[in-house]
């Protein structure tokens, strides 16, 4: 007799080891959809009060809780710094483009003084001035494109903004090592040759700008 009233004294975590399990025979209740309203911490506390191992110290709804609510919580937080992050990189790769197209049109613009007076050139039919700016223009087009594409382009916005910053930087310089060997005949490719001649006169400062447009790019892309 004592014998078997010392064993109903142990307590249970000298009679089960670490790999117990307790198995429960009959339907349990289905878990609802939403892990946080008051019906969900019901059913765990049910499932508390059902187990006969509490003296062990278990705790379904705090384990839950621990393990579901900190985890969604971890991955919101996660996602929203990196859509801001890549908001904030997005409006760079927006104002550097702009920053670039202004630049161009401020030079091109400045160097029209050498022309003289422009609407004496149109009326005189000066060829020249018109292949100039129809040069400037057709730059400046590029980069108004690149613009939309890269402000209304969705997830292949950062491919047209790297390539915008490409090609610009690119085109530079093939116009600083090439524009002067086009010929002189006909008159309108003297136009053409002046305005690549300042395009690839500030491929220098596109390097740095369009460098900076890349390294936003591939930030962005591999965030």
């Amino acid at each position: 007799m004592n014998s078997n009233k010392n064993e109903t004294k142990k307590h249970p975590e000298d009679v089960f080891d670490k790999d117990f399990e307790v198995i429960y025979e009959g339907e349990l209740p289905e878990l609802p959809d939403d892990l946080g309203n008051d019906d969900y911490k019901d059913v765990l506390s049910n499932l508390s009060e059902l187990d006969t191992t509490r003296s062990l110290g278990i705790d379904y709804l705090e384990q839950n809780r621990t393990k579901t609510f900190t985890g969604l919580s971890r991955g919101k937080n996660s996602r929203r710094r990196h859509s801001t992050a890549d908001r904030v990189l997005h409006i760079a790769a927006l104002l550097l483009i702009a920053a670039i197209t202004g630049f161009l049109a401020v030079t091109f613009w400045n160097h029209t003084v050498s022309y003289a007076n422009i609407a004496g050139a149109v009326a005189g039919h000066n060829y020249i001035l018109g292949a100039y700016y129809g040069t400037a223009l057709f730059l400046l087009l590029i980069e108004w494109i690149a613009f939309l594409h890269v402000l209304l382009g969705g997830n292949t916005a950062k491919v047209h903004g790297m390539i915008s910053f490409l090609l610009i930087y690119g085109g530079a310089l093939l116009s600083h090592l090439f524009a002067e060997r086009l010929p002189d005949s006909p008159v309108f490719l003297q136009g053409i040759r002046e305005a690549l001649c300042v395009y690839g006169g500030v491929h220098l400062a596109l390097l740095w700008l369009c460098g900076v447009g890349v390294l936003v790019c591939v930030v962005q892309k591999y965030l």
